[in-house]
């Protein structure tokens, strides 16, 4: 037995442990149908989730528009949590007409016309990121005191 546990302590010294984060799966993706071109919008969100969810990456992007084409300034925020198991997450995020309208390039600010925008999210479990996931919804620019529906996402 004794000659054994020396045999043992090798074998395990051999093997290595790899940790892999799996990936959150995010979908459905709603928000708000508007959002207000003079003042700043508390934009709703809420979508379907499983896994585990450390961080979410929040984009709001020109309808057409895909993620892989965003701007730094596109992305509107990080949203740090720590969310397991599976459900339906809501959220929101303060955008102000600057971050809809104006983007700085090289050349200066480039101003923009106001459009449609989607949201877009991306999940991330440490490390591992999901696809990113679009809202069904297409948000419309509002000049009206009407312009932000101050509901949260269902």
């Amino acid at each position: 037995m004794r000659s054994l546990v020396p045999l043992l302590a090798l074998a395990l010294a051999a093997c290595t442990v790899t940790v892999s984060f799996v990936p959150p799966t995010l979908q459905n993706l709603w928000t708000q149908d508007r959002y207000c071109t003079y003042k700043t919008t508390r934009v709703d969100f809420s979508f379907d989730f499983s896994g585990v969810l450390t961080r979410l990456d929040v984009y709001l992007l020109d309808d057409g528009q895909t993620p892989g084409q965003a701007r730094p300034d596109q992305k509107v925020a990080s949203l740090s949590t720590l969310t397991l198991g599976q459900g339906r997450a809501t959220g929101y995020v303060d955008v102000t007409p600057s971050q809809t309208q104006q983007g700085l390039s090289p050349q200066g600010i480039i101003v923009e016309p106001v459009g449609n925008k989607r949201l877009w999210v991306q999940g991330f479990n440490v490390n591992a990121p999901s696809e990113f996931v679009g809202s069904s919804v297409v948000m419309v620019p509002d000049n009206t005191e009407a312009c932000d529906p101050l509901s949260t996402a269902p």
